[in-house]
C-alpha cells in the first residue's frame, strides 16, 4: 500500500485515521503537528491506532489466537474494504497526476501554439507589406515603360523625319547636279554655235554655200542634234 499524502509505499509503522485512511509516520506527525485535517476529505484528523504493514508470523499468529471464523471472516471483509478504497484511492492519484500533467502539457502546447500564430500573424503583415511595396513599385515600372514607350515613338517619328528629310536633300542635290550639268552643256554647245556661225559669216560663200540656200540640209537622228543626257550613278534612284 502507499501513503495517502506523499504516495510513497509504506513499509513499517504506518497510521490509520478514524476516516479511513492511512498515512506514513512522518507525514501523520507533520498534520498533527501543523494542526490541520486530514489531506483526502478535510475532516479532522484523529488517529485511532497504528498498523503493522509488513507483520511477521509471529506477530499473525499472536493476533489470529483466539479469533473465531466468523470474527476472522469479518476482519478479512472490513480488510478488503478497506484495501479496495486504497486502490481507488491509488487510481484517483493516478487519475488526478496523470489530468494535471496532460494539464501541464495543454497548457505548454497551447502557449506554443500562441506563440506560433503571432509569429505567424507577424510574417503574414511582414509579407502583406511586402506585397504592398511591390504593387507600388509595379505601379511605378508601369508608368515608367508607358513614358519611355512614348519616348521611343516620338523618337521614331522624329528619326524617321530626319531620313525623309536627309532623303530630298540628297534628291535636291543630285537635281541640282543634274541642272549645272545639262546647264553647262547647253552653254557649251550654243558657245560653240556661236562661234561657227562666226566663222561661216567672215569667209566668202562658195558654191556649195549657195546650192545649200536652196536645198536644206537633211536632219540627221535626234542623238546628233541634241545629245543624250548620261546617267549618273546617283540616278539609280529614279
Amino acid at each position: 500500500m502507499k501513503c495517502n499524502f506523499c504516495w510513497e509505499d509504506l513499509e513499517g509503522q504506518a497510521v490509520v485515521t478514524a476516516c479511513g485512511h492511512l498515512f506514513c509516520s512522518e507525514d501523520a506527525a507533520k498534520i498533527l503537528r501543523d494542526e490541520g485535517g486530514c489531506p483526502v476529505c478535510d475532516q479532522p484528523f484523529r488517529v485511532t491506532n497504528d498498523v503493522e504493514m509488513n507483520p511477521n508470523e509471529h506477530w499473525i499468529n499472536m493476533a489470529m489466537t483466539g479469533v473465531t471464523p466468523e470474527l476472522a471472516m469479518r476482519t478479512a471483509s472490513e480488510s478488503l474494504k478497506f484495501y479496495i478504497s486504497q486502490m481507488e484511492l491509488q487510481c484517483e492519484n493516478k487519475m488526478n497526476r496523470f489530468g494535471n500533467q496532460c494539464r501541464e502539457q495543454c497548457q505548454g502546447m497551447k502557449s506554443k501554439c500562441i506563440e506560433k500564430m503571432e509569429q505567424v500573424r507577424e510574417a503574414y503583415e511582414k509579407l502583406g507589406k511586402r506585397c504592398g511595396l511591390m504593387e507600388q513599385e509595379v505601379a511605378n515600372l508601369t508608368k515608367d515603360k508607358q513614358e519611355l514607350q512614348e519616348k521611343f515613338s516620338e523618337t521614331s517619328r522624329m528619326t524617321l523625319s530626319t531620313r525623309k528629310k536627309r532623303k530630298l536633300n540628297e534628291i535636291y542635290d543630285q537635281l541640282s547636279r543634274e541642272f549645272e550639268s545639262v546647264k553647262h552643256t547647253a552653254t557649251q554647245r550654243v558657245n560653240m554655235e556661236d562661234h561657227h556661225f562666226s566663222v561661216v559669216e567672215n569667209r566668202e560663200p562658195t558654191r556649195r554655200d549657195r546650192l545649200s540656200l536652196y536645198s536644206p540640209a537633211p536632219r540627221g537622228p535626234r542623238d546628233q542634234i541634241w545629245p543624250a543626257r548620261q546617267k549618273s550613278a546617283n540616278e539609280t534612284f529614279w
